[in-house]
Order: C-alpha cells, then structure tokens, then sequence
C-alpha cells in the first residue's frame, strides 16, 4: 500500500481537493452497503472532496448491474472508473471489496480502510467518522480500519475481513 499517490496510476488526481477512492468487488453483496455510507459521507463534504469508486471487472461475473448503477448514482458516471486488468487495485494494494483511501492534494495518504461497520451492513462507523473529520479539520483521528467485504484477489468472492 503507498504512502502517496502511486504516479503511474490512470486514475484521476485532482490537486485541488483531496481524493476519495472506493474499490469495490461488483459481486459482493457489501458493496451496496460501503456505497450507501460514501452516499452519507458525501452529503456531509460535498464540494471538499473528489470522489471516485473503482470497480474490478472479473471474467465469471454474473450480473453487477445494481453495484455500478449505485455507484454511477452516489458519484456520477464520470468518476466510476473499471479496472478490468486490476493494476489500480494492485497499485493501491487493495485487496478487499471496500477499500477506501484518502489522499491530500499533495497525494499523501490521509486514510486506508473500510465506510461500514461490519459485513453488508451500514451505520455510524469509525472510517466515515475519520474522513469527515479530517476533511473538515484537515486533523487525522484514525488513519486504518478494518474492511469489511469480498476478495478483490480472487475471482469469485470469497468473504473475508482484512485488518491491514
């Protein structure tokens, strides 16, 4: 996982605000539940940060329509972006459905972990909480959480929790 932006990345950068990204598996049945909480997060700083969710295309899937619409609905359409070969993933060292960081403008990381508070479900959660505030306060009070979701490494999702 870096500690700042990884410059090769094709996935966009705003130096003007700091940026969120949300890696999601589009199988798991927890995605719904992290883009329901960066739906809640993004109504408390909305124009404080960019937001982006990055979803991981995988040759057995079934039908991900509802997680990509969720998402092109909390973000819009322009800042959902496919990683279907999984280099981002791999660039960022994300390595569960969920997986949420945080970069000043500098490209700093500022917050790596999960927006639920356990598995498919949603609710005030220490991730959330951190990101709000360091958003507002520009002060981290939790740079990790747990991540609750599927595997991004496998091809079938396979439940896990990364405590990383």
């Amino acid at each position: 996982m870096p500690n700042k932006w990884p410059l090769v990345s094709k996935l966009h950068f705003s130096a003007k605000m700091p940026n969120l990204y949300v890696f999601i598996h589009p199988e798991c049945s927890c995605s719904i539940a992290t883009l329901s909480e960066l739906d809640k997060l993004k109504t408390r700083v909305l124009n404080q940060v960019h937001l982006h969710v990055v979803i991981l295309k995988y040759k057995t899937e079934m039908n991900s329509n509802l997680q990509v619409q969720e998402a092109q609905r909390v973000v819009g359409k322009d800042n959902v972006f496919f990683d279907e070969a999984h280099l981002e993933a791999k660039l960022f060292g994300a390595e569960t459905s969920g997986q949420t960081y945080l970069f000043d403008e500098a490209g700093n990381l500022i917050f790596n972990g999960g927006i639920t508070i356990s598995r498919a479900h949603e609710g005030d959660n220490l991730g959330s909480q951190s990101i709000d505030y360091w958003i507002k306060n520009r002060v981290s009070i939790l740079k990790k959480s747990e991540v609750f979701g599927c595997s991004l490494t496998e091809t079938e999702s396979q439940s896990f929790i990364n405590f990383n």
